[in-house]
């Protein structure tokens, strides 16, 4: 329920920052109605044309949660937040490489936005499963003879562990148009491409019992049997893939007061040519000094369901983000 309203937000957000944009824009044509001071457009400056905004690197600490899968083995992933921060020692052994950085760089209203994000982690889960169930098997009877009857009560046991071990880039590039810009806000949209690559390993260590009991009534035959057995089972699988997904989507930033702001971003994609569908959205708030440096936190979730047989990666990664950004 949760990602599914993320989704809704993802594409609601998209659209009525769309729509805010074309409202402003059709209030400034008509000059009957003319805006206010100070939300009009303001004019480019000449002694400053071009302005970039980096956060070199933040942190995000997403959760996990879906479905992957490669070369037949499939898993569950489900990681929240809340567990990653009470376990941030073990976090900090799984990790194996970790890089977050944002920017944009704009001329005038004309800009080129990037986001990438890699890392390498390694989780395990255990599972556990039983099955019980119960077969009749009427035998075929001859003339007067009525035939056999069997009955099987069978349970079978799983437990082990599950590996699952990746590394994964995610890097969005997308060229902006900054649609509005007043005093105190703007608002950007953007197209672009969302470039995934994924190394997937899932390993299987399990121990698997099978337990029967059978009834056999025949005439006068009254039997009862029983059969149990058991296996060990190691299986590992990986594989990677590489796939590059179309979006668009809208980001933008609003001054509270002299320092404190809003921003965040929303954005769609996918359109089933590689991914069904991705969406990824960000908010949060932050302060600015004097300087053009800035702090934010912020919550951020992201989403893609992409299956290409063998490889299949279906996720929604979500969490908290807090960062550092510099205004040039």
């Amino acid at each position: 329920m949760f990602f599914t309203a993320m989704r809704s937000f993802a594409v609601l957000a998209f659209l009525t920052a769309l729509a805010l944009v074309w409202t402003d824009r059709s209030r400034a044509a008509d000059l009957g109605a003319p805006l206010q001071a100070e939300d009009t457009m303001v004019p480019a400056d000449p002694h400053g044309q071009w302005e970039a905004t980096i956060a070199p690197i933040y942190g995000w600490i997403p959760g996990m949660v879906g479905e992957v899968g490669v070369l037949g083995l499939q898993t569950s992933i489900n990681v929240t937040p809340i567990q990653i921060l009470r376990n941030l020692d073990q976090v900090f052994e799984v990790l194996d490489g970790y890089y977050m950085g944002s920017g944009l760089i704009r001329y005038r209203r004309v800009g080129f936005f990037y986001d990438a994000i890699h890392f390498r982690v390694a989780s395990v889960q255990e599972f556990a499963g039983e099955r019980t169930g119960t077969i009749e098997v009427q035998g075929p009877g001859f003339g007067p003879v009525q035939g056999p009857d069997l009955t099987l009560t069978g349970g079978a046991k799983v437990d082990g562990v599950v590996d699952v071990a990746f590394s994964h880039w995610l890097a969005t590039f997308a060229a902006t148009y900054r649609a509005y810009q007043s005093r105190r806000s703007h608002l950007d949209v953007f197209a672009g491409v969302r470039v995934t690559d994924v190394k997937l390993k899932i390993g299987v260590v399990a121990d698997a019992s099978v337990a029967l009991e059978g009834d056999l009534r025949f005439g006068p035959i009254n039997k009862t049997f029983g059969f149990a057995a058991g296996t060990k089972v190691n299986a590992i699988a990986k594989d990677e893939d590489t796939w590059v997904d179309p979006l668009v989507g809208v980001r933008g930033r609003t001054m509270i007061d002299d320092h404190w702001f809003a921003t965040g971003w929303a954005m769609i994609g996918g359109f089933g040519i590689e991914s069904s569908f991705l969406y990824d959205v960000m908010g949060g708030v932050g302060y600015e000094w004097e300087k053009g440096v800035s702090a934010f936190v912020g919550y951020r979730a992201s989403h893609a369901d992409y299956d290409a047989g063998d490889f299949n990666w279906s996720l929604t990664m979500h969490g908290p983000l807090v960062g550092v950004s510099a205004r040039f």
